[in-house]
């Protein structure tokens, strides 16, 4: 039987990479949605949601395990991802998708691309709506690789691969 912190981790993987498989891929499925009646899977709130779950994951699996194993790669990998998981998701506005309003905010960007422009000017603005579509695969890819990192480090140290935790800070197991 898996270990708890192995099956938040291995949820953490899957959790990721449909954040990153479901935003790529939602340009060419967001035409053919509606039809299907999946058109719910196009709203900002899908992304919100997926974010949060991959936070949760983050917390269960690697915060505890990080605590042991003190790897620099791995926080940062999770700092990245989380960053540009939680800026796609709730703070920039998202060209292929539907804002959708739950409970006043939640589902919401907390910026549309007229206060964008407003705050940034509106070269800068129209650059980071160019790379926007792009955050959230790379940050689901940055948890991807925290995740597994983060799993060999936890399995190395429980076969007793490491000697103290010292080895573990330098990813040297």
């Amino acid at each position: 039987m898996a270990r708890p912190n192995q099956s938040a981790d291995l949820l953490g993987i899957a959790c990721s990479a449909g954040c990153a498989v479901h935003c790529a891929a939602m340009p060419v499925v967001a035409t053919a949605a509606p039809s299907l009646g999946f058109a719910w899977l196009a709203g900002s709130l899908v992304h919100q949601v997926a974010a949060i779950m991959c936070g949760v994951f983050v917390y269960k699996a690697i915060v505890p395990a990080w605590r042991r194993h003190r790897d620099r790669v791995v926080i940062g990998c999770v700092a990245g991802g989380l960053v540009l998981l939680m800026l796609a998701a709730f703070v920039l506005p998202d060209p292929c998708c539907e804002p959708t309003s739950v409970f006043g905010w939640f589902g919401l960007p907390l910026l549309t691309v007229t206060q964008l422009q407003w705050l940034l000017g509106s070269g800068s603005a129209n650059v980071l709506l160019m790379v926007q579509p792009y955050l959230t695969p790379i940050g689901g890819i940055l948890l991807i690789v925290a995740h597994v990192m983060n799993l060999d480090l936890v399995r190395r140290e429980s076969r007793g691969m490491c000697k103290s935790t010292g080895c573990l800070q330098t990813s040297s197991c």
